[in-house]
């Protein structure tokens, strides 16, 4: 099903002259992981060493596993390159999924009927089917727009749960959005971040989503851990320690923010944001992320405290308005 690129992936290892390879994989394609493991010991003189801790982007790589176990070359599958990352020492397999995009295609179209111009999106995985989705949709009398690559994405209409850039570039021009996914969360942070209409074109399951209940529920609970964070006095800032999500300057410029409010702030680093990982600090009443930003979108209910985006922690302090949420966030990570 998925284009796992192993001709270039041989080539690969030969070329560079690898002895030692690492193979990260997210948790969809570990079922490809065996198979591929034996296939490159079979074709090459490397070999192999699987990595089973998690895989959340290429804003997560194994290097420093890859230099613990002596590795010559890192094989990340499943994510696009991210511009500013070396790729010395890493190949990235984006992994391409071959499906039929029309029935799902077709189906969000419906949910367009009365709009003319919209803008056409999609996770990594479905690149290879942006053109024919937009064929389809052209032929149907819409007017489709796609947006430039942003300062994590190296593809025009490529999104990240990190990067809406292809989004925003052309929110002034488009009634709407569809985003070629298989689930809901990429598709939900477009709407949080322009507040237009989004449909998921979902072509694992061949259906469409409207995602404008979803992403009204979510504001409404994040609203409610906003607003319990106004109430805390100890917070602990996190700094995530993945290797493309540090981000120390924005978290020590959060932890002034709150403590300019006459609040307490711990800087806490991380390498997974876990409950189990967090309870055990029984005095802070609740945290700031600074590293991955799907951690407290779809993972506030596994927690006790809440567990705050930078922007949400500064409507919280009452340092930005609530009418910009989910319109700062890069801003916030650059700029700050």
């Amino acid at each position: 099903m998925y284009n796992l690129e192993e001709k270039k992936v041989i080539e690969a290892i030969k070329e560079r002259k690898a002895r030692r390879v690492l193979l990260q994989f997210p948790d969809g394609l570990r079922t490809y992981a065996f198979k591929l493991a034996r296939k490159i010991e079979e074709l090459t003189n490397a070999k192999t060493i699987i990595s089973a801790d998690p895989c959340y982007g290429a804003c997560d790589l194994a290097l420093e596993e890859l230099k613990l176990v002596n590795g010559d070359l890192l094989i990340h599958y499943g994510h696009a390159k991210i511009p500013k990352i070396s790729e010395e020492k890493t190949l990235f397999i984006e992994a391409h999924i071959k499906l039929n995009v029309k029935p799902a295609i077709l189906k969000a179209a419906e949910m367009f009927k009365h709009e003319e111009k919209i803008g056409l999106l999609t996770t990594i995985q479905h690149l290879n089917s942006l053109i024919k989705a937009k064929n389809v949709l052209e032929g149907l009398g819409k007017k489709i727009y796609i947006g430039k690559a942003g300062g994590k994405t190296v593809y025009k209409g490529q999104v990240l749960g990190c990067d809406f850039t292809a989004a925003k570039s052309i929110v002034d021009k488009v009634e709407g959005f569809i985003v070629i996914s298989g689930g809901s969360f990429h598709g939900l942070g477009v709407q949080l971040a322009t507040g237009r209409k989004t449909v998921i074109a979902d072509p694992f399951l061949n259906e469409a989503r409207n995602l404008n209940e979803l992403a009204e529920s979510t504001i409404k609970k994040r609203w409610i851990q906003i607003s319990k964070f106004s109430e805390c006095k100890n917070i602990g800032v996190l700094v995530s320690l993945k290797s493309n999500q540090l981000n120390l300057e924005l978290a020590e410029k959060i932890k002034k923010e709150v403590e300019k409010k006459g609040r307490k702030a711990v800087l806490i680093c991380v390498r997974e944001i876990t409950p189990e990982n967090l309870d055990s600090f029984i005095d802070i009443e609740a945290f700031v992320n600074t590293g991955c930003p799907r951690i407290p979108i779809e993972d506030q209910s596994k927690f006790k405290k809440p567990i705050l985006n930078p922007e949400e922690a500064l409507i919280s302090l009452g340092v930005i308005p609530w009418e910009n949420y989910g319109k700062t966030i890069l801003k916030l990570k650059e700029n700050i």
